[in-house]
């Protein structure tokens, strides 16, 4: 079950940031930015993250922070913070600003894939 509280700090962050939406991901509540998963509320607690692939194995050394897994392998580039990492905002703050963070130069960058992708193809004919 979705601590429904713990949602709201989230969402509360996110709306003094960026446009965003909700999406039921992970059998959590995923907070999408730029049609990009940036942070979820997991529906086993904690937050979950999306961070750069090489980060991953630094990141879940890190106290309260462990790896989201998939058929028992470690999933890089998501981690999952406990909850009790958050006794204050600014914590909080930090993890959803990396997520979001993410999310943000993801989209540019499938952006500038897509355009030099259309650039590309519009010269084929030339």
């Amino acid at each position: 079950m979705v601590d429904l509280l713990f949602a709201e700090r989230v969402r509360s962050h996110l709306v003094e940031m960026v446009p965003f939406v909700e999406k039921k991901m992970f059998g959590g509540i995923g907070f999408l930015v730029e049609g990009k998963m940036a942070v979820g509320v997991s529906s086993k607690g904690g937050l979950i993250v999306r961070v750069e692939h090489e980060e991953t194995l630094i990141l879940i050394q890190e106290e309260n922070v462990g790896p989201m897994t998939s058929s028992g392998r470690i999933s890089r580039g998501w981690v999952i913070v406990d909850q009790a990492a958050f006794f204050n905002d600014a914590i909080l703050l930090d993890w959803i600003e990396r997520g979001v963070f993410f999310a943000l130069r993801s989209a540019e960058e499938e952006e500038q894939r897509h355009t030099r992708r259309k650039n590309s193809q519009g010269n084929d004919g030339e």
